[in-house]
């Protein structure tokens, strides 16, 4: 019985097809990057990254990376530190210890813990997802980011390029800095 029980396990696994495109790219600690990153794959971040990142799929923030730069991408979980601005066209997951500083604008956002948060949360309105996530299925890995206005493009359909078209693609507010709440400030 045994030796069937693996033939039948083995016959499994030889027909399930496995795809590099499926697994995520890994950026592996002890490392420093410095640069600019683009990719149609998921991402896990583990390293200390000074740049920005696009990805059409989700990335992945570990607890011992720190990223200080602009994220673009399809999802996002953190656990780990954020010094620069996300532009989500799906969800925001914020796991207790994570640590973020700068703009989120997300279609979704969560967040389990309110601690080592420094940042403006915004929900774009669904048109200019949209318009963000076609642009961000539609990117070429064949030019480098230094040699397209990428990010420029996609950050403009969660900001200004929103706002400028009125109030049916703007942005609404869901959360503040706390030093701003705090003080009774509006924004």
């Amino acid at each position: 019985m045994p030796i069937l029980l693996s033939l039948k396990i083995l016959g499994m696994l030889k027909s399930k097809k496995v795809t590099n495109e499926s697994s995520p790219i890994i950026l592996s600690a002890p490392s420093v990057i410095d640069g600019q990153f683009k990719t149609n794959r998921g991402l896990r971040i583990e390293c200390q990254y000074f740049g920005a990142v696009v990805s059409s799929e989700k990335i992945y923030v570990s607890t011992e990376a720190k990223v200080v730069g602009d994220l673009v991408c399809n999802g996002l979980t953190v656990d780990g530190e954020i010094k620069g601005d996300v532009y989500c066209t799906g969800k925001v997951l914020l796991n207790e210890g994570a640590k973020v500083t700068g703009n989120i604008y997300a279609k979704l956002f969560e967040n389990r813990s309110n601690e080592n948060l420094s940042c403006t949360i915004r929900i774009p309105n669904p048109k200019a997802v949209h318009r963000a996530l076609e642009r961000l299925e539609s990117i070429d890995l064949e030019v480098p980011m230094t040699g397209t206005n990428l990010l420029n493009e996609i950050s403009l359909y969660f900001t200004s390029k929103a706002q400028s078209e009125g109030s049916e693609a703007g942005l609404r507010v869901v959360d503040e800095e706390p030093s701003l709440r705090s003080s009774g400030s509006d924004s």
